[in-house]
């Protein structure tokens, strides 16, 4: 628990603040527990109210970290990042949009081209095996949204790249 919290407060630039307690330690009393949780409360409050941190950035970059660590996954879409949230798909496309100056889906397809792009460039994998790795089960589709993006294929960039 206290890594999460750790993560959590690092998102909001508040690794500055310390959790010097362990959550999980059965021996700390429900009163002692109650008291350090007021004190980190305490802390987090006064760092947001100093440093003027908004909700809608907080959530943006939870969903820019989210997308980093689930971009190879085939599957993931704004309703899963919004449920991880708990927040409407509505509300948070257009806060996304307004926070990043892309869609939800050019973001995500504009970062699984900058990993294709360190793949094509630095490892000897194949383009179906790449496709794979960055999300796209089907390595047509994956040369099609490559070259939209970048004005050539897959094979293409790595021949221009690696000469």
């Amino acid at each position: 628990m206290s890594d999460t919290l750790s993560k959590e407060l690092k998102l909001i630039n508040m690794s500055g603040i310390e959790i010097d307690f362990d959550y999980e330690n059965e021996n700390l009393g429900q009163r002692e527990l109650t008291e350090e949780i007021h004190s980190l409360t305490q802390k987090v409050i006064n760092h947001i109210q100093t440093h003027d941190i908004n909700k809608e950035d907080y959530i943006t970059k939870k969903a820019i970290t989210y997308i980093e660590k689930n971009y190879m996954d085939s599957e993931l879409d704004l309703q899963e990042i919004c449920d991880e949230l708990s927040i409407s798909v509505s509300y948070y496309s257009a806060l996304f949009k307004t926070h990043t100056g892309m869609t939800f889906v050019t973001y995500l397809n504009n970062y699984k081209i900058e990993k294709a792009k360190y793949y094509l460039e630095f490892t000897k994998k194949s383009i179906g095996e790449i496709s794979e790795c960055i999300g796209y089960i089907e390595p047509h589709y994956f040369g099609i949204v490559f070259k939209k993006h970048m004005k050539l294929s897959p094979k293409k960039y790595r021949s221009m790249r690696c000469k």
